[in-house]
């Protein structure tokens, strides 16, 4: 595989993802990639019932501001550790649903992997992979290399 040009790696802050950035790193380091860090904010929502919806877009603006302030500083941790192994690396977030917003940047950036954590579904004969990475993997632009969870075995 010749000419890839840039990497998508979706981030959550767990060890699964970070693993699937190890493996990005290394791809990136061989091909000369730049890697594109993508952090999907929680969208928060209020626990129902609410009694005076007017009140929860105050809260909403609120909660949303204390998780960009979290994953900026998350994303900033994970850029410098890239670019010290000279790799040319963005961060971005984005406040969609997962899979939404993971395919829209992968489309919008050109990327031409995505490098991911995916869990194949229990007992699935075709190998059927659960949630955000089923969605993406089914939807993507570009190929999407799946990184398996730790029980799953590499």
């Amino acid at each position: 595989m010749t000419g890839m040009r840039s990497i998508l790696v979706p981030l959550d802050g767990s060890p699964l993802t970070e693993q699937a950035l190890f493996r990005a790193t290394a791809l990136a380091q061989k091909f000369r990639s730049e890697v594109i860090l993508l952090h999907i904010l929680p969208i928060p929502v209020p626990a129902p019932p609410v009694s005076h919806p007017e009140m929860c877009t105050g809260w909403k603006r609120v909660a949303l501001g204390c998780a960009r302030r979290k994953a900026e500083k998350y994303l900033d941790a994970q850029q410098r550790q890239v670019r010290r192994q000279g790799i040319e690396v963005r961060a971005l977030m984005c406040d969609r649903a997962p899979a939404e917003g993971i395919l829209d940047v992968a489309t919008r950036e050109g990327v031409d992997l995505i490098v991911m954590h995916g869990r194949v579904h229990e007992g699935s004969p075709h190998g059927h992979l659960d949630g955000v990475a089923g969605a993406v993997a089914q939807q993507s632009p570009c190929p999407v290399l799946l990184m398996p969870s730790a029980e799953q075995g590499e």
